[in-house]
């Protein structure tokens, strides 16, 4: 699996500017306007994890701010995999409720 095509500081950073309610939900509990404004999220809550400088995790993937999600997909087009193998690595090694249907 390759690496995503964001830094790590870029995508720290763009992850607590964006789900900083949803980081501090995992580490202090889901109150009911989380629950509200994230119910994506809150779904899945037991699935979500953080590492330990604060990147947002389901299960083994990293979930991209959408403010990175451009990005991330143009590397994922780069390769020129044809649609169904793009979504494939894109299911390996990262998360987010619209990224299939952004490719």
């Amino acid at each position: 699996v390759q690496p995503l095509a964001v830094r790590r500081p870029d995508l720290i950073r763009e992850t607590r500017g964006h789900f900083g309610s949803v980081l501090s939900a995992i580490r202090k509990g889901w109150n009911a306007n989380l629950k509200r404004r994230f119910p994506v999220y809150f779904s899945k809550r037991d699935e979500l994890s953080t590492t330990p400088d604060g990147i947002l995790c389901l299960n083994d993937r990293v979930v991209i701010p959408p403010s990175l999600r451009k990005s991330v997909l143009e590397d994922l087009h780069s390769g020129h995999l044809g649609v169904e193998k793009m979504k494939s690595l894109s299911r390996l090694t990262c998360w987010g409720p619209e990224i299939n249907a952004d490719m």
